[in-house]
């Protein structure tokens, strides 16, 4: 009959334990993660092409403006409330 753990188990133990404390101690970080970033490189282009920098935005032709504002409306029974259309639309533009 056995009686308890064989005297070569009751030693290792607690070195098993310890060696596990220890393992699991060298997991824990006490300094926060840094996330490396990747560099952003510019996009690929031929040998000795320029870049042109972005050239402002052209003013509106105000030589076009001849059209019915109305014209993509849905159809009003008075001009009075196609007038109030335009000019709720217009407010909401700014």
């Amino acid at each position: 009959m056995m009686k308890g753990l064989p005297s070569f188990s009751r030693a290792a133990s607690p070195l098993a334990l310890l060696a596990a404390a220890v393992l699991l101690a060298g997991c824990g970080h006490s300094e926060s993660l840094k996330v490396e970033t990747t560099p952003t490189l510019p996009y690929p282009t031929p040998v000795g092409m320029e870049v042109m920098p972005p050239e402002p935005p052209l003013p509106p032709d105000t030589a076009s403006q001849d059209c019915n504002p109305t014209a993509s409306l849905r159809p009003f029974r008075t001009k009075a409330e196609a007038d109030a259309a335009v000019a709720n639309i217009h407010e909401r533009a700014g």
